[in-house]
């Protein structure tokens, strides 16, 4: 881990969000590689899903999990909230499995997870940086891009030099800190689960919001073990602490906009170019002092 700032994985899905739930059973298709004990460590961690790799185990996926509510049907590589559909019955799943690229959607993996309502998603995470560790929370924000689509727009953290101990001797709401106990026991469960993989940059979002019968739930969406939206802001609190060792505690914020605009005061340009797309895209970080 001290070669890269990212992680190493064994197999691609790894990686991806498709680790966060298990399969529909037993005799359900997996890719090679795949371990079931890490559903069993993160049991209560995560919203309840399923992740499927073939047609025929959608159906059944689907079925199980709507009796609790409407699901979000996710594509394990798909990033940004791309390509993600919410589905409220069986008939609408239905109409998902008859398009013609159905086969080849469920085949490269697809998550099924229960949908909540009033979400906030938290970012939790640590860096570890030429002997520096950095440990944060945050939130992470929504915009629209180009196109309308309603994508990552970019995270406010709360970074601390340490580890999360540090990090909880802050004053943090309740949800704070149980966005990072839950994020600990994700990370502690890949240790475990897939003991090849190794990563200096961890990071994990976290949903908390209402479920079906509106009652709080929260859980790991997935995680990111390389560099990601809110890398530039964690390489601007790496930048603070470095200057200024004293320094404990920094906010730091990444931006992502697809409108055309002058930077605000203070900020720094990350990028401004095409995007994925061919449009326009602003990334851009901000640094506030801890206490004001």
């Amino acid at each position: 881990p001290e070669d890269v700032w990212g992680g190493y994985v064994e197999h691609d899905f790894i990686c991806t969000k498709a680790i966060t739930h298990g399969l529909l059973n037993k005799d359900a298709v997996a890719p090679k590689g795949w371990s079931p004990l890490f559903a069993k460590l993160t049991r209560g961690a995560v919203l309840d899903g399923v992740t499927v790799f073939s047609l025929k185990d959608a159906r059944p996926a689907a079925e199980h999990l709507l009796y609790i509510g409407p699901i979000r049907l996710k594509p394990i590589h798909a990033c940004a909230g791309r390509g993600q559909r919410l589905i409220r019955s069986l008939a609408q799943f239905d109409e998902i499995v008859a398009e013609p690229d159905a086969q080849a959607l469920f085949r490269d993996g697809v998550v099924l997870e229960q949908h909540l309502n009033e979400v906030k998603t938290q970012s939790v995470g640590q860096s570890f940086i030429n002997g520096k560790v950095l440990s944060y929370c945050g939130v992470q924000h929504l915009t629209h891009d180009s196109e309308g689509v309603e994508v990552y727009g970019g995270s406010d953290l709360l970074v601390v030099q340490g580890g999360y101990i540090e990090l909880l001797r802050l004053e943090l709401p309740d949800d704070v800190r149980e966005a990072v106990r839950l994020a600990q026991v994700f990370d502690d469960a890949a240790n475990q689960a897939y003991p090849s993989f190794f990563a200096s940059r961890r990071n994990y979002d976290i949903a908390q919001g209402l479920d079906a019968a509106g009652q709080p739930r929260g859980g790991v969406l997935e995680q990111s073990w390389r560099m990601g939206g809110a890398s530039s802001a964690e390489l601007a609190a790496l930048q603070v602490f470095v200057e200024a060792p004293q320094t404990s505690a920094v906010r730091v914020s990444s931006v992502e906009t697809y409108t055309e605009q002058p930077l605000p005061p203070g900020a720094r340009e990350v990028y401004r170019g095409a995007a994925h797309n061919g449009d326009f895209l602003l990334k851009y970080v901000t640094v506030q002092s801890y206490d004001g």
